[in-house]
């Protein structure tokens, strides 16, 4: 088997939002102000000093980014350009103008960084690069990826980290724990050169947590040791059922740190959405 070329599904392969009730996406107009640090108690004021991720730059792994939703124009009074500042397409090997293939890197991004006057993000003073490491599969009905275009994104985050000030990591996806363990050992190994250049990398564990007994299906990278794995909760407290669990490969208690995975909006094109799991990590 060629490991650089192994198949990488999505945490959630479908990214279908479930349109049970309260979970209807919304356009901008029906949110009077949607603040993500409300979720963790995190007071507006905080936003104004110095927890706004200013001058600094949050590094997106995923589908890409929709660039002209309100989130990241603030209502249109900004150019994208000044909240995303570098787009790379780890297929192409190219830096370009930011798109999405689908809608859950939008999604990820406006939770971390999104501000207008609808939505405020966790850190809406920071800025974004984003990394596709998506593509649709020949059939056109699969988003896959491999771990040579991780490889190729990581890569290109180490020769651009200084140049771009990137800190920080978001990755929402990852090789299932029944996967090959020499392609989990290479994907960690590579994710942890980042951590290795002084760069924080965070990671959603996975959804896996009521296959089986839902124990030991932590997915790489999250699996990796010195990789931030986040777990998912509900808004009680009480562990979301479908979060995958502990141990790591390497017999390591994960996840390293929980954090709330239901009933979250974001952007989606250009409305709002809320949906569950995979994007917990932002609040970390």
């Amino acid at each position: 088997m060629n490991h650089l070329n192994q198949i990488i599904f999505p945490l959630n392969p479908n990214y279908n939002l479930d349109l049970q009730t309260d979970q209807v996406p919304i356009k901008a107009a029906d949110i009077s102000q949607f603040q993500v640090g409300d979720l963790i108690g995190l007071n507006k004021s905080y936003y104004l000093e110095d927890l706004s991720g200013k001058n600094s730059t949050i590094a997106i792994f995923d589908t890409g980014i929709y660039p002209y939703h309100d989130v990241f124009t603030n209502n249109g009074n900004n150019s994208w350009k000044d909240k995303i500042i570098a787009f790379y397409d780890a297929f192409e090997q190219k830096e370009k103008n930011p798109e999405d293939i689908q809608w859950h890197g939008t999604y990820v991004s406006s939770i971390a960084v999104g501000n207008s006057s609808k939505y405020l993000g966790i850190a809406p003073g920071a800025r974004l690069a984003g990394v596709k490491v998506f593509k649709f599969s020949e059939e056109g009905d699969e988003l896959i990826s491999s771990i040579h275009a991780i490889e190729n994104g990581i890569d290109w985050i180490l020769e651009n980290k200084n140049k771009y000030n990137i800190k920080i990591i978001s990755i929402s996806f990852g090789l299932e724990a029944s996967s090959d363990s020499n392609s989990i050992k290479l994907l960690n190994s590579i994710t942890e050169s980042l951590i290795e250049a002084g760069i924080v990398v965070v990671a959603a564990v996975g959804n896996d947590g009521e296959e089986g007994t839902g124990f030991r299906t932590i997915t790489s990278p999250a699996d990796a040791k010195s990789v931030i794995g986040v777990g998912g909760v509900k808004i009680n407290g009480m562990m979301y059922s479908k979060s995958s669990k502990g141990p790591s490969s390497e017999k390591i208690i994960k996840p390293d740190l929980c954090a709330l995975a239901v009933g979250i909006y974001g952007a989606k094109k250009d409305d709002f959405g809320k949906n569950n799991t995979n994007k917990i990590f932002q609040f970390i």
